[in-house]
This record gives C-alpha cells, sequence and structure tokens, in this order.
C-alpha cells in the first residue's frame, strides 16, 4: 500500500503545480527569468529544509515511543510511511510553488510602486533564505 500512496501524493501535488501555472492574470507584470529563478530557488530550498526537519522530528518522536501505537500499522502506519518518504519531495514542489506565488507578488508590486530600496531588501531576504537552508542541508547531509 505504500507505494500507491506515494504515487497519490506526487500525483496529487503535480495536479496542484499544474493547475497554479495555468492561472494567468491579463493585467499582470510579466517577471523576468532571473526574478523567476530566484523565487522558485528560494521557494524550493527552503521547502526542502522545511520538509526534512519535519521528517527528522517526527522521526525522533517515533523513535522515542517504547511502544508501537495501533495507528502505526497497518494502512495507517502505510499512510505515515508513504508521507514521511515523500516528505521532501512534497516540500520541493509546494515551496517552489509557494516561492513563486509570494515572493512573485512582492516583486510585482514593489516594481510597481516600491523604492529601489525596498527591491534590493527583497532580495537580500531572499539570498539569505537560499543560504540558510543550503547550510541547513549541508549539514544534515554530512552530520
Amino acid at each position: 500500500m505504500q507505494p500507491i500512496f506515494e504515487a497519490v501524493a506526487v500525483l496529487a501535488a503535480l495536479l496542484l503545480v499544474l493547475r497554479a501555472s495555468i492561472r494567468r492574470g491579463q493585467d499582470t507584470l510579466r517577471l523576468r527569468g532571473g526574478i523567476v529563478l530566484q523565487n522558485l530557488v528560494t521557494g524550493v530550498l527552503t521547502g526542502v529544509a522545511a520538509a526534512v526537519l519535519v521528517r527528522d522530528a517526527s522521526g525522533r518522536a517515533m523513535a522515542g515511543a517504547s511502544t508501537a501505537p495501533a495507528s502505526t500499522t497497518g494502512v495507517y502506519g502505510d499512510l505515515a510511511a508513504a508521507t514521511l518518504w515523500v516528505l521532501p519531495i512534497l516540500g520541493a514542489l509546494l515551496g517552489g510553488l509557494a516561492g513563486h506565488e509570494i515572493f512573485g507578488a512582492l516583486w510585482r508590486r514593489f516594481l510597481r510602486l516600491g523604492p529601489a530600496s525596498a527591491r534590493a531588501w527583497l532580495r537580500r531576504i531572499q539570498f539569505f533564505l537560499c543560504g540558510a537552508a543550503l547550510v541547513f542541508l549541508i549539514r544534515r547531509l554530512l552530520y
């Protein structure tokens, strides 16, 4: 059952990404490729780092339990294992989508109405988030 749950989770996430990518307003300001790439990379790295952090925390919580509860066996156990296995992939997909949407909206607003200092601070915040997530992931892989 676990592979079925994994496949359904990935397909649901891909359908969500497809649905969000189809929506396009008529009067929206189009962003250039570098800004879009920066938004996506920030979202993906932050999403993967958050997913790995959640997976590690849930793994420690499950390891701390002395006896296995009834909910970790059977179908629910397969669903929990599938969720933990697919969590970094879902974090990357949903983080990239959220980064594109959230940071894209901020960039559009700052390009229309905001001063140059606001755009510079947004760029710094995005680079800081990318750097922090990258450092966390590299430390997690090496230690």
